[in-house]
């Protein structure tokens, strides 16, 4: 069905093909045996995530979660950013970047988790 598509574009086109064969132009592709997994991607406003108002036992739940993503967005870090090294001890294999503080009022940061 390609090869077929793909001739009569070279034909609507009017390129021309003379002396080749649509295999010559196509090489025929290998079959895929096996899909790659997909990139999960998430974003969370984890409400005040900072170091002072997460307990070790709420940390654990909410790290369990981040698990399940391979990128991602996390809102309102307040204050130092020591809650993301806390999380990062329960997520082994990941790592962050953090952002400077922004804010008018409340200062909070954005992290990324990968």
């Amino acid at each position: 069905m390609k090869k077929t598509i793909l001739l009569l574009l070279l034909l609507l086109t009017g390129c021309g093909i003379t002396g080749l064969s649509i295999d010559e132009i196509l090489p025929q592709e290998p079959q895929i045996k096996q899909c790659t997994p997909n990139i999960t991607i998430a974003s969370f406003n984890i409400r005040k995530f900072s170091d002072k108002s997460r307990t070790d036992e709420e940390l654990k739940q909410i790290a369990e979660v981040l698990s399940e993503f391979d990128i991602i967005a996390v809102q309102e870090v307040l204050g130092n950013p020591l809650i993301l090294n806390r999380t990062m001890d329960l997520l082994p294999g990941y790592s962050y970047i953090v952002s400077e503080e922004v804010g008018s009022t409340q200062k909070e940061r954005y992290a990324f988790i990968y």
